[in-house]
């Protein structure tokens, strides 16, 4: 339903439709794109690892600064929704240091009042990933084997595949 989806990427990516316009930018340079983080509705979906940004002040930038920074150049160009994929057991107060991240970048989201802000907060995420992770690849096959015990209380951190969250969102 949307006349133009705007895409930002770190690095570009094999997609074609009519509807789509790629830009391939340098993340540390935001102010040279926030004239073109404008429309209805924002999507964030960026993160890293530990094991790609070994350096916490990288980490740091990658996992809390990014998303509140587009977020708020998002809320200063009247963008009216803002969703913002997070981690399901997301916590300012962690000692966590990626679940922290994503906590205290949930709450500055929430505290910009869009009209529309969604947290989406998936538990390990299910699917195909071009990097080898095996620390995930362990916990997918525990997850997948363990999947019958995660019902009520637990029932949040049941793994899930990426493509029923983008279908959700």
């Amino acid at each position: 339903e949307y006349h133009k989806i705007k895409i930002f990427l770190r690095k570009d990516i094999i997609i074609k439709h009519p509807k789509i316009e790629k830009y391939v930018i340098d993340f540390n340079e935001l102010e040279k794109h926030k004239d073109e983080i404008v429309g209805d509705d924002c999507f964030f979906a960026i993160g890293t690892t530990k094991k790609l940004s070994p350096n916490k002040s990288d980490y740091i930038n990658i996992e809390f600064n990014l998303p509140v920074k587009i977020s708020k150049i998002a809320k200063d160009n009247y963008v009216k929704s803002f969703l913002y994929i997070s981690s399901g057991g997301a916590n300012p107060n962690s000692r966590n240091l990626y679940l922290q991240n994503k906590g205290k970048a949930e709450k500055e989201i929430i505290n910009l009042s869009f009209e529309f802000t969604a947290i989406i907060q998936p538990s390990l995420l299910l699917g195909n990933r071009k990097e080898n992770r095996i620390g995930e690849r362990i916990a997918k096959f525990i997850f997948k084997h363990l999947s019958f015990i995660f019902v009520g209380r637990l029932k949040p951190f049941k793994a899930i595949h990426a493509n029923n969250v983008a279908r959700a969102i």
